[in-house]
């Protein structure tokens, strides 16, 4: 089983036509089929993927960046209809949506997660980084990530001897919590040293970011104008995982050795 359910599933279990809409609870209106290949879906979001230029849509391989992602809890969505030219032929109701949502399975990670394979690993943690100037946080971190050394080789391969990009996003619900992610990326630079790469020099393109994981479970409310979903942009689907299942606070580390 992937993350995610895709949208294939939606479509086959509401029996949707090409032409059938997503009603937002703002009453704004989207055509589902645009989306049909960048659907994922847990019990408590929906995702819509906008892929870049050689996404494959058949991969489903939530760890490619896509160039922008819409966040929407199901809160945020009234109903979904079938059309048939200018007559609504179905509708079903967030309720029954739900309803429908509530006897899916999905995995429940333990975290921290570890997704690799060659050329690319994605590191999830749990909860907030720790103190990135207390040295025992750094060495608890460091020695979290050597245990995962085994896994790593065996999926990513020996530590990589050219250069590398790292992605650090950090999703935080409380502001004032939130890291120092100069000293954070250091950090973790440190941490994967040996295990991904040879030296920390190796990475020649870091990007940390730190999104405010609340907005992502607004609510909608009509006000006569559209409202603005949670949207990030260059990320794959699989660093949202946590946050569509609920969790608002956590980190994902990217390796990448592709981008060269």
């Amino acid at each position: 089983m992937g993350l995610y359910h895709e949208g294939v599933e939606l479509f086959q279990k509401l029996n949707l036509s090409i032409e059938s809409e997503i009603t937002y609870s703002d009453f704004c209106k989207d055509i589902l089929i645009l989306y049909r290949h960048g659907i994922r879906f847990t019990d408590k979001a929906l995702l819509l993927l906008y892929p870049p230029d050689g996404y494959d849509p058949n991969g489903h391989d939530d760890w490619i960046d896509a160039e922008s992602i819409d966040f929407i809890p199901w809160h945020n969505i009234h109903s979904i209809e079938n059309v048939t030219g200018n007559t609504i032929t179905e509708e079903y109701a967030l309720a029954d949506i739900e309803s429908w949502l509530a006897t899916i399975m999905s995995p429940r990670l333990s975290y921290p997660f570890l997704s690799a394979r060659p050329g690319n690993i994605a590191y999830l943690v749990s909860g907030m980084p720790r103190s990135e100037r207390n040295k025992r946080n750094k060495a608890r971190l460091k020695l979290q990530v050597q245990d995962l050394q085994g896994d790593i080789h065996k999926r990513f391969g020996p530590p990589d001897t050219d250069q590398v990009e790292m992605m650090i996003d950090v999703f935080s619900s409380d502001a004032t919590r939130r890291p120092d992610v100069d000293r954070l990326s250091i950090a973790i630079m440190d941490a994967f040293e040996g295990v991904a790469y040879v030296n920390d020099k190796q990475v020649r393109h870091l990007q940390p970011r730190v999104f405010s994981s609340n907005d992502a479970y607004q609510q909608l409310e009509c006000t006569g104008e559209p409202m603005d979903h949670f949207v990030l942009k260059n990320i794959p689907a699989g660093s949202l995982y946590p946050l569509a299942t609920g969790l608002l606070d956590y980190y994902v580390v990217r390796i990448n050795t592709y981008w060269r």
